[in-house]
């Protein structure tokens, strides 16, 4: 029986989108039939209020780093990325809604990938 990786993720979180693209490369690359993956929607806001935790983009200090960081580690791992200018402004529960839509009817991740891809590159 093949492991399996538990990723909960909600698209607010761009390294969410990163670790979701670095993780179908593996799966289609060298985890190819090892390892199976299985997505868990979450909401991050809901989270954090529960856990007491602030966004990185509320915290003064922490707010200029974090998407130059994003940017950074996206190109480290070759991700193309332009994500809406007002995005942390957006809600994303529809995006997570549609990928949970999407994990209903298809046993594709590449299918659902591709809606992830248009989430945070729906500007290129």
């Amino acid at each position: 029986m093949s492991p399996t990786i538990e990723f909960y993720f909600d698209f607010l979180s761009p390294y969410s989108f990163a670790a979701y693209t670095v993780l179908r490369r593996l799966l289609n690359g060298p985890w190819s039939g090892k390892v199976n993956l299985t997505l868990h929607p979450i909401s991050l806001p809901k989270v954090m209020k529960v856990t007491g935790n602030s966004p990185p983009s509320a915290v003064p200090a922490r707010k200029p780093f974090v998407f130059k960081d994003f940017f950074r580690t996206c190109t480290f791992y070759g991700i193309p990325v332009n994500p809406p200018k007002n995005f942390l402004a957006s809600k994303t529960d529809m995006a997570n809604m549609v990928v949970i839509a999407a994990m209903d009817v298809t046993d594709s991740h590449e299918q659902v990938l591709h809606i992830v891809d248009v989430i945070w590159n729906a500007h290129m």
